[in-house]
């Protein structure tokens, strides 16, 4: 059996606008200038495990009868006493979901990332998943 795979690519040959841009380039957020990259040996966690982020989200009424759901990933500074700081939507999927999972990172706490048997603060991303159920 053969299969074969058309794939169509627009062009516009017309670079009179200049060089073309992606639509979310400026939503894309800053890195944050207080943490740089910090190598470790245990990685920060969630006290109780990442199921703790997920019992820890409070999933909007209104995006559960919209029946709005998908994967958040938030960026956050855990620092050296557990706490989730500057949390940032990398991607999002709705307004309500995005701050649900922003309020969920922060509500948990962590246990610190270690380096040569030292907390170090570093900056993780966290996939959030908003799922309904279905009977």
């Amino acid at each position: 059996i053969v299969m074969s795979v058309a794939v169509l690519i627009a062009c516009n040959t017309d670079n009179s606008q200049g060089p073309a841009t992606p639509a979310t380039l400026e939503e894309v957020p800053k890195p944050n200038d207080n943490v740089v990259f910090q190598a470790y040996e245990v990685p920060p966690e969630p006290k109780g495990g990442y199921r703790a982020i997920q019992e820890a989200i409070q999933y909007p009424k209104i995006a559960r009868e919209a029946g709005i759901q998908g994967t958040v990933i938030v960026q956050a500074v855990i620092d050296t006493s557990g706490v989730a700081k500057d949390p940032v939507v990398l991607r999002g999927v709705d307004e309500m979901l995005d701050l649900a999972a922003l309020e969920a990172i922060v509500r948990v706490e962590w246990n610190p990332a270690q380096k040569a048997g030292e907390l170090v603060a570093v900056k993780i991303s966290v996939p959030i998943v908003f799922k309904l159920k279905t009977d």
